[in-house]
């Protein structure tokens, strides 16, 4: 209670003493009913704080009352008693002018306030982090309307009144525990890891058993997935600091500059009671893993296989088991991805993919991988790298042609004919083996020749005997080859090419009327050397 309180109600003891026959004698000539008189009183109104202890850094809610210790000078019927006692229409407003204490409730309407005690009622306020401990006192304003005279009797008349007074109410600010908080991490923008919380005690007071719940209030930075977390810190003495360690992931669009997060720090004090600290830091992401292309090489050709190859750079810390994957529709690229192995910060590794290009495309085409890594044990994507790839017009990887020209036939022979097997390939290629097939009439036996290994650019010869019938038309005549080989990746792939057999009249019987003649001449020989040496071995 106020000290002008106790002392008016010490002068209204004394007055009362004083006047006690006056006072009986007013009560005793009042009877109900008796015809008229007069009521005079007034509120007596006192604003009491429940709690006045409030905690630095946070918005802190006070609870007040309201005490009406009613005043009467002269009484009458209880009903005019209570008119009088009664403040209507009761608003309060707190205001401060400690630097460190904002009021943020607005002027707080409590309505009638009729003797006794009204409440609770609530006032916000909010306290800066850096306020001294010590007794701090806030305005409050209080307007009520209320009756000070009623006049009964026949006729009845009323005197009201709008009050207005100011009053002080004192809270304090406990030296207790409080926090200032630093944050640190070596995780990477787009991956998960942790961050280590510094909590330093700066109060005078020990935070028991305290929990540290964390919020991040930008939604590029999650704990575990979430926007907040918790994590128990223990006791933290007057002075000292503890580190908390919480699970953190950045995305990938995530800006390389600091992240704040919120902080809470639920405890008990040296009396048990518990209590909730609010403080902030921030903390920053490491630059994320990227990758880069460089000495790269494109030999494709429109609707055929080729090869894109270079090297990859790793711009980041020592990954492991990374992996190139192609993206997009543009290629077909051969296999799973190119596996790289673990690579070091700025480390390089050598890449080469098999691709099957579009057809009837030739021009610039852009080729996207996607690299991916492992680090601690998770698996990410890095930012896809591209690279314009010439993609140059069809061209069959082998060609077949008839040594010094077209190979000749006559009809109704059989001819040996060397065909050359030229390789327009970059890269060398081994077990390749030639098929050949021509149809009537003029037919190619054995129709499979096995080459081996080619060399880039290179050649070789293959022989196939070739049948003419004897009513074949004097013409060329197509022949087909299919080239089946292995390449450098060991794929298994084939490709045709045409070759021209030309049947010419006489070609082929010549050969045949000089083996003819020859026998015939041999003959004769043998018989003129019988007949000579044969005789005369014989005759003697």
């Amino acid at each position: 209670m106020r000290s002008s309180t106790v002392l008016f109600a010490f002068v209204t003891v004394a007055v009362f003493a004083v006047f006690t026959g006056v006072g009986a004698a007013q009560e005793d000539v009042y009877v109900r009913g008796s015809g008229s008189g007069e009521v005079v009183g007034n509120p007596d109104l006192e604003v009491v704080v429940s709690e006045g202890v409030l905690t630095p850094g946070e918005e802190n809610v006070v609870e007040f009352h309201i005490l009406n210790e009613g005043s009467i000078r002269r009484s009458g019927p209880p009903e005019y008693v209570d008119r009088v006692t009664t403040a209507r229409a009761t608003t309060v407003e707190f205001t401060s002018r400690n630097d460190g204490i904002e009021v943020v409730t607005a002027k707080k309407p409590v309505g009638d306030v009729p003797p006794g005690a009204t409440g609770p009622f609530e006032v916000r306020l909010d306290v800066d982090e850096g306020i001294d401990a010590g007794t701090y006192g806030l305005s409050a304003r209080v307007e009520y309307d209320y009756t000070r005279i009623v006049e009964y009797g026949d006729t009845s008349s009323m005197s009201d009144i709008r009050e207005d007074e100011r009053q002080r109410v004192e809270l304090r600010v406990r030296n207790d525990a409080r926090f200032d908080a630093s944050a640190r991490t070596g995780t990477r923008i787009g991956e998960s890891g942790d961050v280590t919380v510094a909590l330093h005690n700066t109060g005078e007071g020990t935070a028991r058993d305290a929990t540290v719940r964390a919020v991040s209030p930008d939604g590029s930075m999650r704990f575990d997935g979430a926007t907040n977390a918790s994590v128990d810190a223990g006791d933290v003495p007057s002075g000292e600091a503890v580190g908390t360690e919480l699970p953190v992931s950045f995305s990938r669009d995530t800006n390389l500059r600091p992240r704040p997060i919120d902080l809470r720090v639920m405890y008990e004090d040296r009396r048990g009671v518990d209590r909730v600290a609010r403080t902030t830091a921030s903390v920053s992401p490491e630059q994320e893993q990227r990758f880069s292309l460089r000495n790269v090489e494109a030999r494709l050709r429109a609707g055929g296989v080729g090869r894109v190859s270079g090297e990859v750079v790793s711009l980041g810390g020592d990954v492991e088991d990374v992996v190139l994957k192609g993206v997009g529709d543009r290629f077909e690229i051969r296999g799973d991805g190119v596996a790289l192995g673990d690579m070091s910060g700025n480390g390089t590794r050598r890449f080469s993919f098999r691709i099957s290009s579009p057809v009837g495309v030739v021009s610039e085409v852009p080729f996207v991988v996607e690299p991916a890594y492992t680090r601690d044990g998770d698996r990410y994507v890095a930012d896809e790298l591209r690279f314009d790839a010439r993609v140059d017009e069809t061209r069959d990887a082998f060609g077949v042609t008839a040594v010094e020209g077209e190979a000749v036939v006559g009809p109704g022979a059989e001819t040996d004919v060397v065909f050359e097997l030229t390789s327009r390939l970059d890269d060398p290629v081994s077990n390749v083996s030639v098929g050949a097939e021509s149809g009537e009439p003029v037919e190619i036996e054995y129709t499979e020749a096995f080459v081996g290994d080619v060399e880039p650019n290179g050649s070789a010869e293959v022989v196939f005997v070739v049948d003419a019938e004897s009513d074949a038309t004097t013409r060329p005549y197509p022949a087909s080859f299919t080239v089946r080989y292995t390449d450098s990746t060991g794929e298994t792939l084939t490709t045709n090419s045409v070759a021209r057999l030309e049947v010419a009249e006489g070609e082929g019987s010549a050969r045949y009327e000089n083996l003819i003649l020859l026998g015939v001449v041999a003959a004769l020989l043998i018989g003129l050397g019988w007949w000579v040496y044969g005789r005369d071995m014989i005759g003697g």
